[in-house]
């Protein structure tokens, strides 16, 4: 039961990548509001149910660093996005850049407790 909602995680992490993958290359509208959370209000996205049911069950179910270590697989996955949108010329390089110090922050969050366990 405490692989249900990391395996949820992962199959919201495959469909975000998958619709990233077949958008347009040089779209010029790009936003990652879309790409993570899709163009329906929020309680009509599948997506969204999904990854709201994912956390429930990573937070419920598992210790609190299987969350920390969640959060910085979110931030590398960010990174990775936003350097290939870069490298890509998708969208405004402002929003990429903005989620690179995002993600990067969103790591430094999660590491600083798991460093403090160490101590």
């Amino acid at each position: 039961m405490q692989y249900l909602g990391p395996a949820i995680i992962l199959v919201w992490f495959t469909m975000t990548t998958m619709i990233y993958i077949s958008a347009k290359t040089k779209r010029r509208k790009f936003s990652y509001r879309s790409l993570f959370f899709g163009s329906l209000a929020w309680e009509k996205n599948s997506r969204n149910w999904l990854l709201i049911l994912g956390l429930f069950l990573l937070v419920s179910l598992n210790p609190i660093t299987d969350t920390f270590i969640f959060l910085i697989l979110l931030g590398c996955y960010i990174i990775i996005l936003a350097v290939s949108s870069l490298l890509l010329h998708r969208g405004n390089h402002h929003q990429h850049i903005l989620a690179l110090f995002f993600s990067v922050f969103l790591i430094g969050l999660a590491i600083y407790p798991l460093l403090s366990n160490f101590r």
